[in-house]
């Protein structure tokens, strides 16, 4: 193998890694950007979670649990 072809080779090699890695940091941001949704909806469920444990120590009905107490107050389109 001249060393012609051994650079040709090599630089294929090169153009392929960098294809790559573009593809994979793609994936990488996608994913990050779905990370902070899906942290950011968490946020809110937990804030609505401990809103309605607030609320449940704050009723009369002790003896309901957060979720018969989220199951009861659910809305009617349920």
């Amino acid at each position: 193998m001249s060393n012609d072809e051994r650079f040709t080779a090599l630089e294929m090699n090169m153009a392929h890694i960098e294809q790559k890695f573009e593809e994979l940091n793609d994936v990488i941001i996608d994913q990050a950007k779905e990370i902070d949704i899906l942290k950011a909806k968490l946020k809110i469920a937990t804030r609505k979670l401990e809103e309605i444990e607030d609320r449940s120590q704050n009723e009369t009905d002790k003896s309901l649990s957060p979720t018969e107490i989220a199951a009861r107050d659910k809305p009617p389109h349920y």
